[in-house]
């Protein structure tokens, strides 16, 4: 008895085309936004309007992986935690989004090399698809463009106040008595 023939299997008929939700009238909800610089694999672009950008104090607690947004009195009262920043909404090529914080210049006007280079390669990244790797030697960010004529991302019903509304849910520090600054006091 001989073994039955089958057709090989074809994988690429199986593979699910990327516009797959969109053509089943799925429409993917923005539930997430972290806050932090893209990894340096990842191509985005950022919102070319300026009114998108996010003018924000926040705190980063490194050691919980955690940014909170102080209200301007905390950040007031508490200016040695605080950092100005700017918030740039950006998109990366799945379509997630996040926001980047690029801090202010200090008081003499300047910023460091690495949030300069930082700032540029957010220039770059309007209409452009971009990633951004460090380089140590450097000293600052080293900004890769995309060859390919990629499309540009669907910005359509972007809010910058949403974006900030999901980023800091459950983290907005809103109180001289929020339990994250009387940590940082000793108090708690």
């Amino acid at each position: 008895m001989s073994a039955p023939t089958s057709k090989p299997l074809n994988i690429e008929a199986l593979r699910l085309p990327t516009n797959f939700g969109a053509a089943n009238n799925v429409k993917k909800l923005t539930v997430n936004v972290p806050v932090g610089k893209p990894g340096r694999t990842q191509f985005f672009q950022v919102h070319p309007d300026r009114e998108m950008i996010f003018l924000a104090a926040i705190y980063e607690d490194k050691e919980a992986s955690t940014t909170y947004l102080l209200t301007p009195d905390v950040a007031s009262a508490f200016p040695d935690i605080a950092r100005a920043v700017e918030l740039y909404p950006a998109i990366d090529r799945q379509g997630n989004q996040r926001l980047i914080p690029v801090p202010l210049p200090g008081e003499n006007g300047q910023r460091n090399p690495w949030h300069d280079s930082l700032l540029q390669s957010i220039h770059c990244s309007m209409g452009n698809w971009v990633r951004i790797s460090a380089n140590k030697s450097l000293g600052a960010y080293d900004v890769h463009v995309a060859l390919a004529n990629l499309p540009g991302p669907d910005w359509s019903g972007t809010k910058i106040e949403s974006l900030v509304e999901i980023a800091f849910r459950g983290h907005i520090i809103d109180s001289v008595d929020h339990a994250v600054i009387r940590a940082l006091q000793g108090l708690a």
